[in-house]
């Protein structure tokens, strides 16, 4: 939605983008933007830290323009320089925002920066999101932080922003949530108790989807000077009284991002190096460069960064549950078509409710360029094909841009519309590809 684009956006006035097929197997190296998760999480901590903290290599996406955005309405001193930030911290101790403060489409902005707000604000604070971020499923934590004695009005439909979120009350000590829905329901509530005057107890039902994510969390906690007691499978944690301290903090490339330049070399029979991925990381998406070596590829880690080399022809006859990797799974499916037999993606019913419904949509994409394709609750079945073009709507989804844009390059090229909803994680995505040699038109 524009409603959510920021000033750091890209391919402002452009409706649709045209990329046209690569005909041989693409050669290059790139560095990968930063990650998105580990970006905003520090902003938030060293928001509500004490002191001074420098943030290099952040990611200059619009989800960290809202964040940024929303952290100076609360009196948090930010400077810029390219892509190094330096934050004053409030301790915690916001400042009246005198509007209401505006997330954008950011889910970690949404549960992150909300629950800090709402376990330590003195006085009301009116919260906003985008349309697409207010039709997202949020009760599950706003339902754990009133328990822990915040006190949360909805001006819409409950359990939805847009929120008022005022001074809280006494609450519980121990508290229970479900870990099925997402990941950053718990990562908001670690990152928010310790500001709290008692230790907080939280059990975790059913077992974390995207796990490797409340580790993330744990990380920056940690680079902050927060420790959190846990469990081994992470089902139960204790978080006692702490205050956040200012830090010099890198943040990482973004692993996610990586997938779709990782995909080119894959389908293409190419060569790409990333000069700063490397494989000893939090983040889950990792994880597939070991998908790829299982559809025939060769990874090779060097001082220079991670090479992926692309098979003659991938290989097909596979099922791959990819829950722990999910925000590639669309990556997945953009490259399927191109192997030997089919590709079965499981384990990632929880994406039907991120930015859209991502089984939903990318099935119908696929069905739209001539792909067989079979939709399941929880993923899908992808049979080999050569794919048409077609011209493609993005439904405002950022992996779904990405993701299509790969299949258009391997395929016979791809229109999609509103391409700018690629800035919510990679505003440079369509210049990283250019710069590999692909044809871009802009409409």
């Amino acid at each position: 939605m524009l409603e959510s684009r920021s000033p750091w956006s890209s391919l402002k006035g452009i409706n649709s983008v045209n990329i046209t097929p690569f005909r041989k197997p693409i050669q290059g190296k790139l560095a990968i933007t930063g990650s998105k998760s580990y970006t905003n999480r520090a902003l938030i901590i060293a928001g509500a830290a004490s002191g001074t903290s420098h943030l290099t290599d952040i990611l200059k996406s619009d989800d960290s323009y809202w964040c940024i955005s929303s952290l100076r309405q609360l009196g948090v001193i930010i400077e810029e320089d390219f892509n190094t930030i330096t934050i004053t911290g409030t301790s915690a101790k916001w400042t009246y925002p005198k509007e209401p403060i505006f997330i954008g489409s950011a889910g970690t902005s949404g549960r992150f920066l909300t629950s800090l707000l709402a376990l330590t604000a003195k006085y009301n604070i009116n919260i906003n999101a985008s349309e697409q971020l207010s039709q997202r499923p949020m009760n599950t934590i706003f339902t754990a932080l009133t328990q822990l004695g915040s006190d949360i009005h909805f001006s819409g439909k409950p359990g939805h922003f847009p929120v008022t979120l005022l001074p809280k009350k006494k609450g519980s000590n121990s508290i229970a949530i479900t870990g099925a829905i997402s990941s950053q329901f718990i990562s908001g509530l670690l990152i928010a108790t310790p500001y709290l005057d008692h230790e907080v107890e939280i059990h975790v039902r059913d077992n974390i989807v995207q796990s490797d994510y409340v580790n993330v969390t744990l990380d920056v906690m940690h680079a902050f000077g927060v420790d959190v007691e846990k469990s081994e499978n992470l089902d139960y944690f204790k978080v006692c009284p702490g205050v956040y301290k200012a830090v010099d903090y890198q943040i990482e490339a973004d692993a996610s991002t990586a997938s779709y330049f990782m995909a080119l070399a894959a389908v293409t029979g190419g060569k790409i190096l990333l000069t700063n991925l490397n494989y000893n990381t939090s983040q889950p998406d990792i994880q597939f460069l070991g998908i790829l070596e299982q559809l025939g590829c060769s990874i090779k880690q060097s001082k220079s960064g991670i090479t992926i080399l692309g098979p003659e022809k991938l290989k097909g006859g596979l099922t791959i549950d990819m829950n722990a990797c999910s925000d590639t799974a669309l990556t997945l499916a953009a490259i399927a078509p191109f192997a030997s037999g089919p590709i079965e993606i499981e384990g990632v019913a929880h994406i039907r409710t991120h930015e859209s419904d991502r089984i939903s949509v990318i099935a119908d994409s696929l069905k739209k360029v001539n792909v067989p394709v079979e939709e399941k609750k929880g993923g899908l079945v992808i049979y080999p094909a050569r794919p048409t073009h077609a011209r493609l709507n993005t439904h405002d989804d950022h992996r779904v841009a990405m993701a299509l844009s790969v299949l258009g390059i391997a395929g016979s090229g791809i229109e999609l519309d509103d391409p700018g909803c690629v800035s919510k994680t990679c505003p440079s995505f369509f210049q990283q590809l250019e710069d590999l040699g692909i044809q871009v038109k802009y409409n």
